[in-house]
């Protein structure tokens, strides 16, 4: 591979993994998470762990239909490998 091709490569992951610790290091509790990210999680930790497609925190599950289970169903399968 040329070193100019190699340069660049190099230079866009640390462009990259700059911008990416910014963002992750924002104090005002930001970074990626966006004003319905905890409801996507509570459906997820809610499918995970209770089997429930819900935003209840407690019983009995209600189940929602304000979001298609698709996402927190993709959140969900992150839970049960691990991911918090």
């Amino acid at each position: 591979m040329p070193r100019g091709t190699v340069l660049v490569i190099s230079l866009a992951i640390v462009v990259r993994l700059l911008f990416f610790s910014a963002v992750l290091s924002r104090t005002d509790g930001g970074g990626f998470f966006q004003p319905d990210s905890t409801g996507y999680w509570r459906l997820a930790e809610n499918l995970a762990e209770n089997g429930a497609f819900s935003l209840s925190s407690e019983p009995p599950w209600s189940p929602d239909f304000s979001r298609t289970p698709a996402y927190p169903g993709f959140l969900a399968a992150l839970r049960a490998c691990g991911a918090s």
